[in-house]
């Protein structure tokens, strides 16, 4: 009987350790050049982890590695919607290809945490629609605040109220609550951003009350800024005065640095701002610098950066691959090891590339108008260049 015992509780040790995603469902109506992609939320690149093909019926299928439990994004035909997944899950998502991913049904596994996400994203809509922001921005301080708190106070209140009626899980329950202080946050920034501009003094301060309140409301500002791509974006609003005013004067005269360069410079003086703030605001930064066609100079300098100013590893990881998969590699560079699958269906490890030079051609098998008109093509090329230099479809 102990055997047994220990035997299931090492099989459920391992089932809560894994990071893998199993993801199968329906969109009805769709057509099969469409994809749909999951994204991790709070990372601070946008490479999706899996892009997966429908059927002819709409039917999907696959899995990927959750990095870490919490927000995704599900991309399908141009529109996005946010998705709450913890490594381990096995789920089942349906909706219909007109309204989807806006609206859709999950089962399974993540259903508890995504009805809750689902209702909360309803109540806000509702209760949006209903308040007059302008008006609460053109008070005064202190019926600014009075308002801010009550906004606070009824969206926790709904998020009290949904937890009791769908039972979520720890997780999302505090990235809720973490969330629902974000938005109180930018709501703060904004307000202090328009009454310094409207008084047209630079040096504009709001009240210690005002100050009190947003000291209260970053109580989890580490957890906030590695969950919440929305507080990152807080803080730069927050240090943007600041940043203009070091930036003109770091630049003055030069025409070739890169705004993560100056960022960084500025990042290193500000002792309020933890590490782990500092890494995902100049990894938010650096993302904007990382474009097709820019200078090789300017991609050494990011590619420095990443190397010397961010300590996080898996911030380092995304950026890397953000890197190479916009600016691509360097002449004589090692490529990246991977597991492809090639058209006759073998596995194929990329260090594998031996000898002759070596040509990877990656295509969209599941486009028919490839399949017909591209891949008879590439049969020709290969069997013409086969005996100079090797190739993997």
């Amino acid at each position: 009987m102990k055997k047994y015992l220990l035997l299931f509780i090492i099989t459920a040790f391992v089932m809560s350790c894994s990071k893998k995603v199993e993801v199968k469902g329906k969109i009805a109506g769709s057509s099969p050049l469409e994809r749909i992609e999951f994204v991790e939320a709070s990372g601070v690149a946008t490479l999706p982890l899996v892009n997966i093909g429908l059927d002819k019926n709409g039917n999907f299928t696959g899995s990927f590695d959750a990095p870490k439990d919490g927000m995704y994004v599900i991309n399908y035909a141009g529109r996005q919607n946010l998705i709450y997944l913890e490594g381990g899950q096995k789920l089942n998502i349906s909706g219909n290809a007109m309204t989807f991913p806006n609206e859709f049904v999950v089962t399974g596994d993540a259903k508890k945490n995504n009805d809750f996400l689902q209702a909360s994203q309803k109540f806000l809509g509702e209760y949006g629609s209903k308040i007059n922001i302008q008006q609460l921005m053109a008070g005064d301080e202190k019926t600014f605040l009075k308002g801010a708190q009550k906004i606070e106070a009824d969206i926790n209140k709904n998020v009290d109220d949904l937890a009791q009626k769908n039972n979520p899980g720890k997780g999302i329950l505090e990235w809720k609550k973490n969330d629902v202080k974000v938005t109180i946050l930018n709501l703060l920034a904004n307000y202090e951003m328009a009454k310094r501009q409207m008084s047209g003094n630079p040096s504009f301060k709001v009240s210690k009350a005002f100050q009190d309140y947003e000291t209260k409301l970053e109580e989890n500002k580490d957890v906030m800024v590695k969950t919440i791509p929305l507080y990152r974006q807080y803080l730069l609003v927050k240090l943007s005065p600041d940043f203009q005013k070091f930036a003109e004067a770091k630049t003055k005269g030069k025409t070739d640095v890169t705004t993560s360069e100056v960022f960084a410079q500025f990042l290193k003086d500000r002792k309020e701002i933890s590490k782990t703030a500092k890494d995902y605001l100049l990894a938010f930064v650096v993302a904007q610098d990382i474009h097709p066609g820019a200078p090789a100079k300017n991609t050494e300098k990011i590619k420095k950066i990443i190397d010397t100013d961010i300590t996080d590893a898996s911030i380092k990881a995304d950026l890397v691959k953000m890197q190479v998969a916009i600016n691509g590699l360097k002449v004589g560079e090692a490529a990246p090891e991977a597991s492809l699958v090639k058209a006759d269906g073998k596995s194929y490890q990329l260090s594998e590339n031996k000898g002759k030079p070596y040509m990877l051609f990656f295509y969209a098998s599941w486009n028919p108008y490839i399949s017909e008109a591209t891949v008879p093509v590439l049969k020709e090329v290969v069997n013409f260049y086969k005996s100079k230099m090797n190739f993997v479809l």
